[in-house]
């Protein structure tokens, strides 16, 4: 999940429904969401990166984590400037050997799968998108979140609407 903003009956809609997942992954804008909600989820391993709207936290902008032998590498995506182009984190998920590259900011499901490395964004729990265009600002709202799931080292991506 990424972009939470605040939005904790989204985050308690996903866990809910999804109750055996393991791993939690929060790609930023919302980490002190996690904070208030991981105490009511014991049973689960969450993994928080630092977004452009969190302060105060001293989360890192990317981890690299491996998972049931997959090495996901987890970002924001702010530092590698995803709403221009992916390739900045193109690069750096292959020079870290990832195998799955995760990132948010942009509020929009995304999975490509670029020379063997999938590009993974659940969207935004928070569920706001606004688009410019000239003349007007139109914003849409939008709640998605992805779950990832490893069957015997096969990875499976997909995105849900809250």
């Amino acid at each position: 999940m990424s972009d939470t903003h605040k939005n904790l009956e989204n985050i308690r809609k996903v866990m809910e429904k999804h109750k055996d997942i393991k791993n939690v992954f929060h790609l930023g804008d919302g980490r002190s969401d996690i904070d208030l909600i991981k105490e009511e989820y014991k049973d689960k391993t969450f993994f928080m990166v630092c977004g452009n709207c969190d302060s105060g936290t001293t989360d890192p902008v990317t981890l690299i984590e491996t998972v049931e032998g997959k090495k996901f590498l987890l970002t924001h995506g702010h530092k590698f400037k995803v709403k221009d182009s992916l390739d900045l984190l193109l690069e750096e998920a292959k020079k870290e050997h990832a195998d799955v590259a995760l990132f948010g900011h942009t509020h929009k499901p995304i999975k490509k799968e670029i020379d063997g490395i999938v590009l993974f964004n659940p969207g935004s729990l928070n569920g706001k998108t606004i688009i410019f265009r000239p003349g007007n600002i139109i914003e849409r709202k939008k709640c998605s979140y992805g779950i990832i799931k490893i069957d015997n080292g096969n990875l499976e991506f997909e995105h849900f609407r809250v």
